[in-house]
């Protein structure tokens, strides 16, 4: 009878120490794993989808941190005054080797780019190179892009004034290597700027 609340006690410190690990091992978690960003239209530089179900996000380990999706908007010499918009994105990995992952997404309209669904059938592609595989849209994959928002502003450095903009959207594709094997992109986003 006298052990019972040496036993009370005992217990008591072995769930609060399990329940302190639960906790800590999720914070840890949260930090060691990244989470696919927030859908935002205000230039935070993220970009982030789901390949084949899994996570992927631009990474660089040199940095220790994620790298911002390179954007362009361009105009083509092929048709003449074109606009393209073009997002190229690395992810760099060392496990066991070092692995250059990327991801391309290219519109190319007729107009100025500008918020609306564009597809395959209107001027979306996409393409990836993952690991020695490389898969393109081109393959008889499917898929859309929507730009949300596109906002232009301009930004002045040493007296020099250029015109940029702030793109946002979603897309999900389908792509496939000239043997037929295929991934599927989705839940993808981005909210890109020009780095400043």
């Amino acid at each position: 009878m006298k052990n019972i609340p040496l036993k009370n006690g005992l217990i008591r410190c072995c769930v609060a120490g399990i329940l302190l690990s639960v906790t800590a091992c999720k914070t840890v978690d949260d930090v060691v794993n990244p989470k696919m960003p927030e859908a935002t239209q205000e230039g935070k530089r993220t970009f982030g989808c789901l390949i084949d179900g899994k996570l992927w996000l631009p990474y660089n380990p040199d940095r220790s941190s994620l790298l911002p999706a390179d954007y362009e908007i361009r105009t083509n010499s092929f048709p003449v005054n074109a606009p393209v918009f073009t997002v190229n994105v690395k992810n760099l990995r060392q496990d066991p080797v070092p692995v250059v992952n990327f991801l391309t997404l290219d519109v190319h309209s007729t107009t100025a780019i500008a918020p609306g669904v564009y597809t395959l059938s209107n001027g979306f592609t996409a393409s990836a190179s993952l690991g020695l595989d490389g898969y393109s849209t081109a393959n008889a994959g499917s898929g859309t892009l929507t730009i949300t928002k596109v906002e232009p502003y301009t930004r002045t450095v040493n007296g020099i004034t250029s015109r940029q903009s702030i793109v946002s959207g979603t897309f999900d594709f389908t792509a496939k290597t000239s043997t037929g094997k295929t991934i599927t992109v989705t839940s993808g986003r981005f909210d890109l700027a020009p780095e400043q």
